[in-house]
């Protein structure tokens, strides 16, 4: 963990780099009946993950703001108390992560997408992993899930792979309908797992991109 002083070193460093990440607003219901927003790094390819979003939350697309740490801080001030949804690249999360440790901010679900799916949530956002993998049963590429919980997980209420999500099928478009379950705070928390059809091991997600719910 960087101390104060260091990570705040690392952002300036970045800074000078040019690192950017571009914001899309998403208007919809949320915990605060407010546009949620979902967060892009450049780049990175997000359409059927926004899709799945929008089946929940309708989307716009509005003109792309680029990222400088400075910035960002304003936008988390912005935002405050409400839940963000987000798509980036290991590197630029790494970025937007330690911001948001300067500022308070608790990730209620990330997921490291590379050679298979690993997924952190808290107890009340637990069961993505099985969830995804009702999903992708039916496909015939393979594919590894892992979930770790922080903290115990509440007694499973229902299965929230059972909502129809016939339409998704893909990791992407699935994935992002559960995030904007969480944002919007009708997520029915499942219990955590991991899922193996035919992958191998999980291997380094160094080059992974992460998606995210976060409560800023």
């Amino acid at each position: 963990m960087k101390s104060l002083p260091g990570r705040r070193q690392f952002l300036k460093g970045m800074a000078a780099l040019g690192a950017g990440v571009y914001i899309m607003p998403v208007l919809g219901a949320s915990l605060q009946h407010k546009a949620t927003t979902l967060l892009l790094s450049p780049g990175v390819n997000h359409s059927r993950f926004s899709y799945g979003i929008g089946q929940t939350l309708p989307t716009q697309v509005q003109s792309l703001v680029p990222f400088q740490p400075r910035h960002w801080q304003k936008i988390i001030q912005q935002h405050r108390g409400e839940r963000l949804i987000g798509l980036m690249d290991n590197a630029s999360f790494t970025i937007f992560e330690t911001i948001l440790a300067d500022h308070g901010a608790r990730f209620l679900a990330t997921g490291h997408h590379a050679h298979g799916h690993r997924f952190v949530t808290v107890p009340e956002t637990a069961g993505i992993a099985a969830s995804l993998d009702h999903c992708l049963s039916g496909s015939t590429a393979g594919y590894r899930l892992e979930e770790v919980c922080r903290g115990k997980p509440r007694p499973a209420l229902g299965n929230p792979g059972a909502i129809n999500y016939s339409w998704a099928q893909d990791w992407a478009s699935a994935t992002g309908a559960f995030y904007a379950q969480i944002a919007k705070g009708t997520w029915t928390a499942g219990t955590p797992g991991n899922f193996n059809r035919n992958a191998t091991s999980m291997r380094s997600t160094k080059d992974a991109l992460v998606s995210f719910v976060v409560e800023a």
